[in-house]
């Protein structure tokens, strides 16, 4: 199977969904970048600006438009946010192999097992679906980080490349290569990402969820219950179940409340708001 890069392609699994990067998505990015200035400090571009990020999406498209790079958003489903970035990159259908990389997440919500995720599924996709026979990852020598990740997953250390890459800030960097195998897939899947393939359904934080993507509501004539999301009209609630949530709305926190619109909604199961 070829990459083609005309497609539309989403990974996704309980934890985390990668949608191909679109201009809807830039205000959630930018506010990502803004709060973190420092996330491009290993990067060849800086992103960390609203024309930076601007250049960054346009880039994306250019790249995708000429088949060597298809740049996906991160969506942490434990949080109901967008906090991110990776793409494959030079894609190679004739030689069957693939890069990983380009990745940048909001810094709170690293080292949660986000990006872990966000590997198993590009590395799942580009062995299993596409059959290619290699992925490559490389990192600035510096970033002890990215390279501590890259090896947790498994992957062959393979050398550095000299004065290799121009950085935004005129520093030229030494580039580490690694690599993964079709061969050695199956090993690492079922051992580095063995409770991710077996995975159940996470646990999923409630309260920062609902922080950040609350319920409004509005009472129309006979007592409507209008339930809103995202400036969105999400559901209409009619007689008695309507009339007890104004009581209860009368008499109770913002906190209780959120939840109690969350599970008339049906965004709130076995414990779990989604």
């Amino acid at each position: 199977m070829k990459f083609n890069c005309k497609n539309k392609i989403i990974l996704e699994n309980e934890r985390t969904r990668l949608e191909p990067i679109d201009w809807r998505h830039f205000d959630d990015l930018l506010s990502v970048v803004l709060k973190y200035p420092d996330l491009p400090r290993y990067s060849p571009s800086n992103y960390a600006s609203e024309t930076g990020l601007r250049d960054y999406f346009e880039m994306a498209f250019k790249q995708r438009k000429k088949q060597v790079r298809y740049a996906f958003v991160i969506y942490d489903k434990a949080v109901g946010e967008y906090l991110g970035s990776t793409s494959f990159g030079n894609i190679s259908n004739e030689h069957k192999r693939v890069e990983i990389g380009w990745t940048w997440i909001a810094k709170d919500r690293q080292r949660t097992g986000l990006n872990r995720h966000n590997k198993f599924l590009m590395l799942s996709y580009a062995f299993e679906n596409l059959q290619f026979e290699r992925v490559e990852l490389k990192t600035d020598s510096r970033n002890q980080q990215s390279r501590q990740a890259i090896e947790g997953i498994g992957a062959s250390y393979e050398g550095a490349l000299r004065s290799h890459t121009l950085m935004f800030d005129g520093y030229r960097r030494d580039s580490v290569y690694y690599s993964i195998l079709k061969s050695e897939w199956e090993g690492i899947k079922n051992t580095v990402f063995a409770n991710i393939n077996t995975a159940q359904n996470p646990k999923i934080d409630q309260r920062k969820q609902l922080e950040q993507r609350p319920f409004t509501y509005k009472i129309a004539k006979d007592n409507k219950l209008l339930i809103y999301r995202d400036n969105k009209q999400i559901k209409i609630i009619r007689g008695k179940t309507a009339e007890d949530f104004i009581t209860l709305s009368k008499q109770t926190d913002t906190q209780t409340i959120q939840l109690k619109l969350a599970k008339l909604t049906g965004h709130y199961k076995h414990g779990n708001e989604r």
